[in-house]
Parts: structure tokens; C-alpha cells; sequence
């Protein structure tokens, strides 16, 4: 009984708890106005640790893909889905410029690599 409502609760609970940290993040890295830019966060991390940019944006990368990937690990065990979130996210790191262009390459790279036998085989007309 107790197993049912896990499995019945796990998902609302994950969905709250990444809502929850995603309205932190705003709140947390405002201005004095109130005004928040997305851009700015790996730059008040680095202030605010003492740390430099670089590491900063990194932090801040690994830091909201943990946020999706983890409910994701949770929820299945398809690794297509872990892939597909991870991608996604780091790709909008990327695209904030908080995440490498040349490590987000290198990282697709090595994930086509890791999917080439089942890319081929689909190709190919082996199937699934």
C-alpha cells in the first residue's frame, strides 16, 4: 500500500520541488529593483563564492541540468529520456552562454558515439 501512493506521489512531489527551485532562482539573484537577468547569475555566483566566471558558468550549467535530470532519473528508466533531457538542457546553457560551445560539441559527439550501433541498426533496417 505504501509502495502505491510512492508511485502515485513521486511525480507531483518532483514536479513541486523543481517549480520551487526554479521561483528561488530569481528571487535569489535579484537586483536592489527587483529586475533579474538570466545572464548575470554565473556572475553573482562567482561574487558572491569568490571564484572566477569560468567556473561560475559551469556551476550554474551542472547546477540546472541536476534540477531536470535528476526528477528525470527518477521518473523512468529509459536512457533515451536521460539523454534527451540532458541534451536539452545543456543546449539552453549554451544558448544563455553559461555552457561551452566546445564541450557541449564534444559531448553530443561522444553521446552519438555511445548510440552509433543502435543508429546504425535502425538505418540499416536491423530494427530496434
Amino acid at each position: 500500500m505504501v509502495r502505491n501512493i510512492m508511485k502515485k506521489t513521486k511525480f507531483p512531489l518532483l514536479f513541486l520541488l523543481a517549480l520551487f527551485s526554479l521561483a528561488l532562482i530569481p528571487n535569489v539573484y535579484a537586483d536592489d529593483e527587483g529586475n533579474f537577468d538570466l545572464n548575470a547569475v554565473p556572475d553573482a555566483l562567482a561574487t558572491r563564492l569568490n571564484i572566477e566566471l569560468y567556473p561560475a558558468q559551469i556551476l550554474c550549467s551542472l547546477i540546472l541540468c541536476s534540477m531536470f535530470l535528476f526528477p528525470a532519473l527518477l521518473l523512468t528508466r529509459n536512457i533515451l529520456a536521460h539523454v534527451i533531457v540532458g541534451v536539452s538542457v545543456l543546449g539552453f546553457c549554451t544558448a544563455l552562454f553559461w555552457f561551452p560551445v566546445w564541450l557541449f560539441i564534444i559531448i553530443c559527439l561522444m553521446i552519438a558515439l555511445l548510440f552509433s550501433d543502435k543508429i546504425t541498426g535502425l538505418i540499416g533496417g536491423k530494427g530496434d
